[in-house]
């Protein structure tokens, strides 16, 4: 009887984990692309000139600002994250 409360559950939370799943491909998608860009943008020109350590670098800070800002906005309310954004800048 246990694993059907536990499977009940799990589907009625199904939307919730769907949610937040989205919510870390959309930043993983979202830091590949800028990334993406720096890249195409090294091919055009000299003045950018990156290696592999300064996209792992640049990548762990994306994302990473990313989930602070994704975690804030869970935790808080949307008042408290523009806040902290505008008190930060």
């Amino acid at each position: 009887m246990a694993n059907l409360k536990e499977l009940d559950f799990m589907i009625k939370n199904r939307p919730n984990l769907i949610r937040k799943n989205k919510i870390l491909i959309l930043l993983a998608g979202a830091t590949a692309l800028i990334l993406f860009l720096f890249f195409l943008i090294q091919q055009f020109t000299s003045e950018v000139n990156w290696n592999l350590f300064d996209f792992i670098i640049a990548s762990g800070f994306l994302f990473g600002a990313g989930l602070a800002s994704t975690f804030s906005y869970i935790i808080y309310c949307l008042r408290a994250t523009i806040f902290l954004i505008v008190e930060l800048s």
